[in-house]
């Protein structure tokens, strides 16, 4: 049997790593919107829906009849379908800071002690 804290730490290395790859695409993701934005001359930013649909352009009839049929429409057309509008690219960067933070390992001991004058 595997004690649990190497399973902690096996997350928060997944984790970390996880964040590390979000935030980097995040960085490419701007980039490439930066440089969208100017060869349009006007702001364009790829949404979480744009890039979803370009990787699977089933994807989002599937989870809307996932959702409206376990979950209820309720959440689907408020909350996803606005969520689905987010740009993807700053995304990315809060999802991977929010697991850089989640799998940060904590600060190690001071060898010895201070003493106080």
């Amino acid at each position: 049997m595997v004690p649990l804290s190497v399973w902690r730490g096996v997350v928060k290395l997944l984790a970390r790593l996880l964040g590390l790859v979000l935030v980097a695409g995040g960085f490419v993701g701007l980039v490439v919107d930066g440089t969208r934005s100017l060869v349009n001359n006007a702001l364009s930013l790829a949404t979480i829906r744009e890039v979803v649909e370009a990787l699977s352009s089933q994807a989002i009839p599937r989870l809307q009849a996932v959702v409206t049929q376990n979950l209820g429409l309720w959440l689907w057309d408020p909350v996803l379908v606005d969520l689905l509008r987010v740009p993807a690219s700053i995304a990315a960067f809060v999802l991977g800071i929010c697991l850089l933070w989640f799998g940060q390992q904590k600060p190690p001991e001071p060898i010895g002690y201070l003493a106080s004058r």
